[in-house]
């Protein structure tokens, strides 16, 4: 190994720290055109929570395993963020019959491939969605509300007869097994009262994080006619 290949190293390293968005972009550029995770984190979620409100003619799941899409759609899946790979999967489960539709559908391809420039504003401006939690993001606009407590009284009585326990082990009257078991079922019960409460709530603040991810969006210099969905954002903005 060369002095200059040596060097190279710790160079690209201070790069990197220096100009974060060029280690991002040279993420972006290494994964352009590669297929994503095979088991990706919950990628139908938004056309399950979508399906029976919609109109559209849709592959039906008995369709959809017999034709093998699932690996199909692994194969296909180059995106990088939770909600471009749920997009993909909605896609891929409704049927399109319009000529002009699916001629759009192949320009706007076409020219995100052919426009670099264009693609890696974009991909650097959707990048603060990467992460896998924005697939909850899904739950929180078409899913249920979470629920409140069920049992709020036995909740309570729970309550006292826990720190009873507590008190009577302290005091010798009862094992410290008891106390032992008492936080076991604490712990169950509070993963299923306030587990869905918690990841609903992030999902919330993901959902808001999204709102200067569409403004950049909505700058990005590009034809809006020719691209219709940001045509469409800036009209909603």
């Amino acid at each position: 190994m060369s002095i200059l290949n040596v060097l190279s190293v710790p160079r690209r390293a201070l790069i990197e720290r220096l100009l974060p968005k060029q280690k991002l972009l040279a993420d972006i550029r290494s994964r352009w055109g590669q297929p994503g995770e095979r088991h990706a984190w919950r990628p139908g979620i938004h056309f399950e929570l979508t399906r029976a409100a919609t109109n559209a003619v849709l592959v039906d799941d008995k369709t959809w395993l017999d034709l093998e899409f699932p690996e199909i759609f692994s194969r296909l899946d180059t995106t990088t963020t939770p909600l471009g790979r749920q997009y993909l999967f909605s896609m891929m489960r409704t049927y399109i019959d319009d000529p002009g539709e699916l001629a759009e559908r192949q320009a706007c391809s076409h020219m995100l491939r052919s426009n670099v420039a264009l693609r890696e504003t974009i991909q650097l401006r959707l990048a603060a969605l990467r992460d896998d939690g924005h697939a909850d993001i899904a739950d929180c606009v078409f899913g249920e509300m979470p629920r409140t407590l069920k049992y709020p009284r036995l909740l309570l009585l729970w309550s006292a007869a826990g720190l009873l326990t507590l008190v009577a082990a302290i005091s010798g009257v009862w094992p410290v097994w008891t106390v032992y078991a008492t936080v076991a079922v604490n712990v169950v019960i509070i993963i299923r009262t306030f587990g869905g409460l918690r990841r609903h709530g992030e999902a919330l603040k993901r959902a808001l994080g999204m709102l200067p991810v569409a403004d950049a969006l909505c700058r990005v210099e590009v034809d809006a006619v020719a691209f219709r969905a940001l045509g469409q954002l800036r009209e909603q903005a």
